[in-house]
């Protein structure tokens, strides 16, 4: 088990992307104009000092001048508010913390730049190039739709990574009628560790990590528009070895109410990931383990299990106990609850 706290990537760590600013069609917010209820604007520029925060608003009520990104409902409540939060705009919104919102393309991106050295040219889907400023060793993408996904690493010394991974397509039952009629099935997370430590002047291939690393991911769909819901990218903390056991589920958002009649109306919402995975810890390495959970027990993270022993999830861990076995061995049973 391996937990991963992601780099915050903004506007200053990315270099690039084949998704234009003004992509979503809203106009940047205007302070001098007057909005009427319903109309929506992104933040993408600076604002008399005031950062963007690449993110899409709808006005709540009539209003001019008030800041969007300070009139939410969450920064006046909900009497006071002018403007509604509608999460990032699709160049960002596979940075953001949210699952189920997904950058999406179709447009078309340099192959010589974001392609790995001898494959396949490959020029249309999502790319991005960042650079996270902090010492990196584990990549996880989530909320994939695509066939292919590159990824290629430099510094100033040159390529240190480069790999095209095919999202494996499966057929869920072996036979004839589900070799021509099943629908196929793709990966839809990619998580890779123990990266090459790169620098701006040296790299040492026997430690784990990434610093000052540039990074250029491209999802290929076969020319339909490909999507990425979380690109994270931090340094790995190794809690301990996942053992058998582990439970996966989900916490389901939608509403299901039956009328007098005995009908049933259903509301399809989101939802989230959840797992309860026991972990094996030195003993020695207990108390240590203990402070790390303490210290993000607010802070999302990515949980990394193993395919075979366990789930990928990216959210809070809403429970754990350390279990004392004995002096060699001890256990520690994490209850994780994923973003939407």
């Amino acid at each position: 088990m391996r937990v991963v706290l992601p780099a915050r990537i903004g506007p200053e760590e990315l270099i690039e992307s084949n998704i234009p600013l003004d992509d979503d069609g809203h106009q940047e917010w205007d302070p001098d104009k007057e909005y009427d209820q319903g109309e929506r604007v992104v933040l993408t520029e600076e604002h008399d000092g005031r950062q963007p925060t690449q993110r899409i608003y709808r006005a709540l009520t009539s209003n001019q001048g008030a800041f969007p990104a300070e009139h939410t409902i969450d920064e006046v409540g909900a009497d006071e508010a002018k403007w509604q939060d509608l999460g990032g705009i699709n160049r960002f919104r596979a940075f953001d913390e949210v699952v189920g919102s997904k950058s999406v393309s179709d447009a078309s991106y340099d192959p010589e730049l974001y392609n790995p050295e001898g494959q396949e040219a490959l020029d249309q889907g999502v790319a991005f190039r960042f650079k996270p400023g902090v010492v990196t060793d584990s990549l996880t993408l989530l909320g994939l739709e695509a066939s292919y996904l590159d990824v290629v690493v430099v510094n100033e010394d040159g390529v240190q990574y480069q790999k095209r991974h095919e999202l494996q397509t499966t057929i869920p039952e072996s036979d004839w009628h589900a070799y021509f009629f099943a629908e196929p099935e793709r990966d839809q997370e990619l998580v890779l560790t123990e990266l090459p430590l790169v620098s701006e002047d040296m790299t040492i291939e026997d430690l784990p990590g990434t610093l000052e690393a540039e990074f250029r991911i491209s999802a290929y769909n076969g020319g339909a528009p490909a999507k990425i819901g979380n690109i994270l990218v931090g340094q790995s903390y190794r809690v301990g070895e996942s053992g058998f056991g582990a439970e996966a589920s989900i916490v389901d958002f939608s509403t299901k109410e039956r009328d007098e009649f005995g009908h049933f109306r259903v509301r399809e919402r989101a939802f989230a990931n959840r797992a309860q995975v026991p972990v094996l810890i030195e003993t020695a390495r207990i108390q240590r383990v203990q402070r790390f959970l303490a210290q993000i027990r607010s802070r999302p993270a990515v949980y990394i299990a193993s395919k075979e022993l366990g789930p990928t999830v990216f959210g809070f861990y809403k429970r754990f106990r350390l279990l004392y076995q004995n002096a060699v061995l001890s256990e520690c049973e994490l209850t994780i609850e994923g973003l939407i």
